[in-house]
């Protein structure tokens, strides 16, 4: 039956880069989960500090950009790989 061949993308892959895609989309799943807890706890995790009296709003957009960086950054490359390499 012509409707249960396997793609043609697919069988191009081979198996070593099907497991490495597969494997790449498993991890963006936790990282995602990563990123609704980061949102869900924005203001505990990245609000004004009590026991740093002398932190400006500075140093605190400051390390909420890294973070924000580095799971965009870590998003963007689990997209590219499970999608657009191979």
């Amino acid at each position: 039956m012509p409707g249960l061949q396997p793609r043609r993308e697919v069988l191009r892959l081979g198996a070593p880069m099907l497991f490495f895609k597969v494997l790449v989309v498993l991890g963006l799943i936790p990282w995602t989960l990563a990123g609704i807890y980061l949102f869900a706890r924005f203001q505990k995790l990245f609000g004004p500090d009590r026991g740093q009296p002398s932190e400006t709003p500075g140093a605190r957009s400051f390390g909420m950009t890294h973070v924000f960086a580095v799971w965009v950054g870590g998003m963007a490359l689990g997209i590219y790989f499970a999608f657009f390499v191979g």
